[in-house]
């Protein structure tokens, strides 16, 4: 038997706040002095620096979930993305049980998830990289969820508001890590990320349709052909296929 990622089955290295300017830094702090742990898990109520990729601000309200947690496994560079991936699977599988399929949850590549269209939660996976390796020591999994609220200056939603359910956060939170847990291990010994993958393309509104691409000062449109099994997306635009090995937003059309 695995030994047990985030130890459910004695008491999980779990450090709550009300208040603190990110989880993701906490654990990064963890890490520079010496205390992380492998499964440390870092809750906090209210987050007052918040943040997604390239820097984005992630508007951290009251009520809603904010989480991070360690691994500690050298990973190759790579397997960030496989990382991302099956959290974003775990979550929507728990989200879709939460509301007992009243809304649509659907994957936004390459780290959100929709409910009914609209952003709902995000995922944001940090790493220390060992520069000569480019072996990832550990990866600091950051996850945010608008239960109770959302902000009204981006096109998102939360769970109370679209869908008239109250969900307990914590609860939430379990059932992915939970979910996480048992699959990690799975990959790991399989290296194999084909189910991830199925899952998340048949959660998705993206593929087959006209999208906008932007990276950096770049945009880029064409049709979503696939997501290759590296995790990278396959643009169509004409007769020519392009691989996207990494984005900022997609958009369609």
């Amino acid at each position: 038997m695995p030994q047990s990622l985030f130890a459910f089955d004695e008491i999980p290295n779990l450090l709550i706040f009300d208040k603190i300017d990110s989880t993701s830094k906490e654990i990064f702090r963890m890490i520079d002095n010496g205390f992380a742990s492998n499964g440390d898990i870092v809750i906090a109520d209210v987050q007052t620096e918040g943040h997604g990729r390239s820097g984005r601000v992630w508007e951290s309200q009251h009520g809603n979930l904010f989480a991070s947690f360690l691994l500690q496994a050298n990973l190759p560079i790579e397997k960030m993305t496989f990382v991302g991936f099956l959290l974003a699977k775990n979550t929507i599988q728990t989200l879709k049980e939460v509301s007992s399929d009243k809304g649509v949850f659907s994957f936004k590549w390459p780290n959100d998830i929709l409910l009914n269209n609209k952003k709902v939660t995000g995922i944001l996976i940090q790493s220390n990289l060992e520069s000569v390796t480019n072996i990832c020591n550990s990866m600091v999994c950051g996850l945010g969820i608008n239960v109770k609220c959302h902000p009204n200056y981006v096109e998102s939603t939360d769970l109370f508001h679209e869908l008239q359910i109250i969900a307990d956060k914590n609860e939430i939170l379990f059932s992915i890590l939970q979910k996480f847990e048992t699959e990690y291990q799975k990959y790991l010994e399989l290296n194999d990320m084909t189910e991830i993958l199925t899952f998340l393309k048949n959660n998705s509104n993206f593929i087959g349709n006209e999208i906008s691409v932007h990276s950096g000062q770049t945009i880029k449109k064409g049709i979503c052909k696939d997501i290759d099994k590296t995790g990278n997306l396959i643009l169509l635009t004409g007769d020519k296929e392009e691989v996207i090995f990494s984005a900022d937003v997609i958009n369609l059309v």
